[in-house]
Order: C-alpha cells, then structure tokens, then sequence
C-alpha cells in the first residue's frame, strides 16, 4: 500500500512497470504514510550506524498460502458453494502476489547473504502478475462454479464480516511492478507457474491447513442393522448430503431440471444484455458474454440429451435406473464441487465388487490426470471419490430381523419373508467373495465393523459416538471458531467424559468375557470331571469277572506262596515260588496233559490208540 497512490511512469504509457529503483517516488495510501516514515528511518539508521549492522527494505506483495489471509474471504465464500466469487469493480487491476514460504525464502537468502549496499529496496512478488479478475476466477473455477460477480465498493461490505478496509484497499490497488533483484537470487520457487496458474495446488494446501479436507463416509450392512438412521444422523452432526440409491435419481433428475431452466432463460436474455453494452469496456465484456454463452448453450444441449437419457432408462427399467447410470450420476454427483469440499456420506450403496470398481475404479483419461499425484503410490481407484471412513454394521441374523420388524426401513415397512430373504441374499454375497467389502479389502482398506447388537435403543447414541470417536471432529468453519475459555472447558469436559465413557465400556466387555470364558471353563472341567466319573464307572464294571476270578483261583495260593517265600527267603524268590505254585497247584490241573491245547491232541491220539488196540486184541481171541 506504500505504492498505491504512485503515479504512472508514462501517462501515455500506462503499463510501463515501476522498478525498484522507483521507490523513492512511490506515494502511499494516507493511512500507509507512517509505515513510508518508518522505511526511512530505517534504511537512515543503516546508514548511520554502517559498522554495527546493514538495513533493506523489502516491498511485499499480497501474502497468500496455507490459511490464507487476504485472500481468505474468497475461499472461505467459494469453499461454502457460493454461486458466484465477488470482483471489484471491473477487476482489470494487477494485484502482485507472493506465497509466504516464497518470502520467507526470499528473506534467509537477504540475511544469508546480504545484497550490495547500494541496493536499498527489493520487490518481493510471484514472477507473474494477475488481475484481480484471474485471481477471483481461478479460486471459482477450483472451489464452485467458475463464475464471478462484478460488485461496488459499498457492496463488497455487505458479503463477508472479514471483510475490511484494509482488505479493499488491498484489493482495489493496481499496480504493475518488475522485481529485478529477486529473479537473480538462487530462490528455490514453491512454485513457479505462480498463484492463478497453480491454484489446485493451494486449494489443496488451504484445505489442509484449515482442516477443511472433504469427509467421504460409507455405510454398508444388511436389512435391521439401522444403517439408514445412522447416516441420517451423521448427516445432522457433520453437515454432508447423504446419497441413496433412492435419493439420488431424483435429485440428479431435479438438477438437470434446473440447469436447462436456468441456461435456457439466459439464452432469451442474451440479446437484451447485449443491446446495453456501449462502451468500449462493455465491447469487452460483450465478447466474454458470447463465449460464456456459446460453452453454455453446448453445456444446454448435452443437458437436454442426459435427461432424456435417464428418463428413457427409468421407463425401461420400471423407475429404476441399471447399474451403469446409477454408477455415472453418482460418479459426477461426487465429483460436483459441494461434495469435493464439504464430503459425503453414501448409504447402501455400491453393494458387489463390480459396482464398486465402477464407481471408485479410475478410467484411462482419469488415470492420466492423476498419474503425476499417484506415481509414488501404487493405487488403483480414483482418490477423490474414494471413501475415507467405511462401517460395516452388522448383527446375528435373528436380532436383525426383529429390528427390521419393528422400524421403517426407508419409509417403508417391509414383510417377514422379504426381511428373511434380503437377510439370506445379503450372506450369500458376502461368503461369495464378490461383495463391496472384498473390494475394500483387495484395495488394502480397512472397514470399522459395528455391532449393532450392544445398542437397542432408537437413537443408537453408542453406535453413533462410537462412529464420531473414528471420524473425530468436524471439517468445516463451525469447528474453526474462537471459543471462550468456558466453552474450551465444556468441550474439554465433554471429551474426558466421552473417553471415561469409552474405557469403561471397553472395560465392562472385557470383564464380560472374562466372566463368560471363567464360566465356559468351569463346565469344561465339569464335563470332564463327570467323564471320568463314568469312564471310571464303566471300567468298575467290566473288572468285576476279573476281580472275583482272581479273588477265587489266584489269590488264596499266590498269597500262601508269597508269605511262604518271605519266610524262607530262598536265594531265587522267584524259581522257588514257583515250585511252590507246582506243589500246591489245588486241581492239579496245570499237571494233567488236557490242560494244554497240545497235550489234549495228544490225549485223544493215546485214547484213540488205546481203542485200536483193545478192537485188535479182542478179534486174534475170537
């Protein structure tokens, strides 16, 4: 602002640029001229005290980057989907920019290595100059619609609290500088294209410092899991569009609607706008207006074409559109501007592997658009589309089908068998391995399970601040305002209340199966206590022969037989119990030659013998 009211070089000349040399005939804006006062007396002191330290003067451009500053209002209005981004006046004014870490870079270099003395001023601005005009349509072609809006001075106040004076005054400045000391400097520029040329690249950077980031939810999970109730009131919390595949054919269809509405009545009005442009800046403005108009009635035409397409889809289909133009209303519906900025929550759908990879999946011409963001990283789904949070909700299949009973599903209230029957398609899908959640799995994407079981309730609080506790705060300027040191407690409170909440219901599940494992173990060991009771039994049983034959035949001798060698004590217990048992063998049985298989065989030879010979001896008698 200590150049804005400087006069031009050349007045036949305008666009002849001030050098840095032209500081000294620079005039200030009235409320800048203690700031010209201090410059001086700065480089004054270098001057004095040349010894003890060097002083430089660097003349800064308009600061933008990461949170912005001046520029804020603009993104701020275009980050909230506004229709049209306000220009000054005609907005033809050059306005020199420079990104801070430009600066910064700009002033280490002067401290590293301080310039001749004879240099006492330095421009600090991009290498490239832009009107107001670019820099207002760029931040609207990146953030909502591409247009803009020429205002007054009066009415600039009125759109935005942030903005000042001081911002105007910035703004409505024009002036045509050449740095020519800084382009000799070794800078290594954050980006060299400049802010117009670049702007998705500071979008992005604005997005992130602000923690504006677009916050894609999905959820999936079967007829009874209450999908639908918490998508609605994650939708609430959040304030994101929540997308169905019943919602969104009529919202599409009422936008196409609009569209063609709106651009068929600024085709009848062409003609009277024109008609009232006279001037030569207003001969300008006619040629904007006839290209402007000329993309739009192009932009009408496929407008027209699309919805009848839809329509003539809706009809074949009994008002249901086929996967392929479900999968591309919705593709452009979340590549639409509120959706990049804000986010969305998709409820149910896709729901297989194949409609998925159509809807996330990147197409050729996307591919080569990302490839420069996407080279170091091996992915293959589109990242603006992708969602960042995934739930899966799910039950047993008998609590599912009562929670299906009890509540609308969608408004509409469906039977029992049809319950049963989505239940079974929705498993049958998921052992398939064809399902949404395969597709996430082979992306290498984690989704939250929800078990909608620990939440009867209708509002289901603890499923929904389970949910919040993974999302975590909100992403838009209702969580970026100053708060009072009382709300800062309450919040704080809020939050150690809500962790307390979480351990302790961490902590009662963990002592509920703890519980549950000590009791599952107590009847395993009773099981096995009551097996070997029975197996114990059983054998007591089948021993008894055993023990009374041991008890009548063995036992009385064997035991006189021991006794009798612990008397004795012979030098072979062994051989000499034996002998005993031969002795006292009670039958004598062991003795007689039919107590083995072999000495029957013999008996019966002998006795057969014995007949043969008593026939032979009674026949040489006769």
């Amino acid at each position: 602002m200590t150049w804005a009211l400087t006069k031009s070089l050349d007045p036949d000349d305008p666009e002849i640029p001030f050098m840095e040399e032209d500081f000294k005939r620079r005039k200030s804006h009235p409320n800048f001229k203690e700031h010209i006062a201090l410059e001086r007396e700065v480089l004054a002191a270098g001057k004095k005290f040349k010894g003890q330290f060097k002083t430089i003067v660097v003349g800064c451009g308009v600061t933008y980057g990461f949170e912005e500053d001046i520029l804020h209002f603009l993104f701020k209005m275009g980050w909230n989907n506004k229709q049209s981004l306000p220009v000054l006046e005609s907005g033809k004014n050059l306005v020199p920019l420079i990104h801070v870490e430009d600066l910064a870079a700009l002033v280490h270099s002067i401290i590293s290595d301080f310039p001749p003395r004879k240099v006492r001023y330095i421009f600090a601005k991009e290498q490239r100059t832009s009107t107001l005009k670019d820099i207002v349509k760029a931040i609207s072609n990146e953030l909502t619609s591409g247009k803009i809006e020429r205002i007054s001075k009066n009415e600039i106040f009125l759109l935005d609290n942030e903005v000042t004076q001081d911002i105007y005054n910035v703004l409505s400045t024009n002036l045509n500088l050449e740095a020519s000391y800084i382009d000799e400097l070794n800078i290594n520029w954050h980006d060299e294209l400049g802010f117009v040329e670049s702007i998705e690249k500071y979008i992005k950077e604005y997005k992130e410092a602000r923690n504006l980031n677009p916050l894609r939810i999905f959820l999936q999970g079967p007829i009874g899991s209450r999908r639908h109730i918490l998508a609605k009131r994650l939708s609430e919390h959040y304030k994101l569009q929540c997308l169905t595949v019943h919602n969104i054919t009529d919202l599409y269809i009422t936008m196409l609607k609009k569209k063609i509405e709106m651009l068929t009545n600024l085709e009848k009005l062409k003609e009277e706008k024109i008609d009232k442009l006279t001037t030569e800046e207003e001969t300008e403005e006619e040629e904007e207006v006839e290209e402007e108009e000329l993309e739009e009635k192009e932009t009408l035409e496929q407008l027209i074409e699309k919805l009848k397409e839809i329509e003539d889809n809706l009809k074949i289909n009994f008002n249901k559109l086929d996967d392929e133009h479900l999968v591309m209303i919705l593709k452009e519906w979340l590549l639409s501007k509120p959706c990049q900025n804000q986010g969305f929550i998709l409820d149910g759908f896709p729901n297989t592997k194949i409609q998925a990879q159509a809807l996330f999946g990147t197409e050729s011409e996307e591919e080569e658009e990302m490839e420069e963001e996407q080279e170091s990283e091996q992915v293959s789904y589109n990242k603006l589309l992708m969602p960042e949070f995934i739930f899966s909700m799910d039950g047993q299949d008998k609590i599912l089908l009562e929670t299906a009973l009890q509540h609308d599903q969608e408004e509409e209230r469906f039977e029992e068998d049809d319950i049963i029957k989505a239940i079974s398609l929705y498993r049958k899908l998921t052992e398939s391995g064809e399902s949404v959640l395969d597709y996430f799995y082979e992306m290498g994407i984690l989704p939250v399970q929800i078990n909608t079981e620990h939440d009867g309730s209708p509002t289901i609080n603890e499923i929904m601040e389970e949910v919040i506790y993974h999302i975590g705060p909100l992403r838009n300027y209702e969580n970026l305002k100053i708060e009072t040191l009382e709300e800062k407690q309450l919040r704080e409170d809020a939050e150690k209340e809500h962790l307390l909440k979480l351990k302790q219901k961490q902590d009662d599940e963990q002592h509920s199966l703890k519980l549950l494992r000590q009791e599952k173990m107590e009847q395993w060991a009773m099981m096995v206590d009551l097996l070997k009771e029975e197996e114990e039994k059983m054998l007591a049983v089948k021993s008894i022969p055993i023990r009374n034959y041991l008890i009548t035949e063995i036992f009385p001798t064997l035991t006189d037989g021991l006794i009798e060698v612990a008397r004795v004590q012979p030098e072979d217990p062994i051989d000499y119990l034996a002998e005993y048992l031969f002795k006292k063998n009670p039958s004598g049985r062991m003795l007689a030659p039919e107590y083995t298989d072999e000495g029957r065989e013999k008996s019966l030879f002998i006795n057969k013998f014995a007949r043969i010979l008593n026939m032979s001896s009674k026949t040489h008698l006769v």
